[in-house]
């Protein structure tokens, strides 16, 4: 499984720890047991055991009111092998192609770019190690 787009955790809650480490964070817990009452035997954990392509560090996102990482390419490496990825553009980058001299006046989107994400690409080869 390849999953990816936009995660975007509110009431401060790790979405994005939840996905990777198979297992609800105490916040999410207290989310779930609210909603155990209209979804009872709601499963809390999963057996994916994906891993992000990309550092969650990396910026993906620029507009006025925010910069940070909300998009990740997650897969299984039981059945993806990563072979490359391809960084988005830095904000430097992104102000050289908009024509800001300033980076702290780049906002996404704008006339040169439509959308306030970044791209992030990733390449894949499926993986042998579970062929006999």
């Amino acid at each position: 499984m390849i999953l990816t787009g936009l995660v975007v955790s509110f009431f401060d809650l790790n979405l994005f720890g939840i996905y990777v480490q198979s297992a609800a964070y105490q916040s999410f817990l207290e989310l779930i047991d609210a909603t155990e009452k209209i979804l009872p035997g709601i499963r809390r954990e999963h057996k994916l055991q994906l891993r992000n392509s990309h550092p969650a560090e990396e910026l993906t996102n620029i507009t006025t009111c925010f910069e940070g990482c909300l998009d990740y390419i997650l897969y299984q490496p039981e059945h993806f092998e990563l072979i490359n990825v391809y960084s988005p553009p830095s904000k430097a980058t992104v102000a050289s192609i908009i024509g800001v001299e300033d980076e702290k006046k780049v906002s996404l989107p704008n006339f040169h770019t439509p959308s306030d994400h970044l791209p992030l690409i990733s390449d894949f080869r499926f993986s042998n190690k579970n062929c006999s």
